[in-house]
């Protein structure tokens, strides 16, 4: 039976997904019939931002994990501007969340000692409540970016200011 089922949604989407393309006015449709397991999470990630995913009794929800290594800084840090002028970490969010576009429902932010292999914080929030807190304070944010050696600006929200206002866990060891 899912055989069948199968081969009919590939049938499905090989007649239907050219004309819906050019209904939807999409650049690319990938119909996940047409993947092999390996390609999935490549897409999720480079398209929307999705490094793992939760699955419960009601469905699925994206996660977006950042580490970084042999610091503490206890910020959320968003690659704000690039160099290069392509677009950034925040403004893939920003327009997938206004656009309704696929975003990880959770952002993750850790930072690791890669020498003693030993978490020394961390934090978990709804992205969604990260980035509206950007917006509502990106004129303080600005004002204190980082810029790397690279050129690329990134911004940064103190675990302890975003829980002032929304649901944050902070794991701090």
């Amino acid at each position: 039976m899912f055989k069948k089922d199968y081969e009919t949604a590939k049938e499905f989407s090989r007649e239907f997904l050219p004309i819906l393309k050019g209904i939807v006015k999409a650049k690319e449709i990938i119909s996940f019939e047409d993947l092999d397991n390996e390609s999935l999470p490549q897409i999720f990630d480079r398209y929307a931002g999705v490094d793992a995913i939760t699955i419960d009794k009601t469905g699925i929800k994206g996660i977006a994990l950042r580490t970084q290594y042999n610091m503490d800084a206890k910020t959320f840090t968003i690659r704000y501007k690039r160099s290069s002028g392509t677009k950034t970490e925040f403004q893939k969010r920003i327009e997938a969340i206004e656009r309704g576009y696929i975003y990880p429902y959770l952002t993750c932010q850790c930072y690791y000692d890669k020498e003693n292999h030993k978490l020394l914080s961390g934090a978990v929030c709804r992205t969604k409540d990260l980035y509206q807190y950007i917006l509502d304070n990106i004129k303080v944010l600005e004002t204190r970016k980082r810029v790397c050696p690279e050129g690329n600006s990134f911004l940064w929200v103190r675990f302890e200011d975003l829980k002032k206002m929304y649901n944050v866990f902070i794991i701090d060891l």
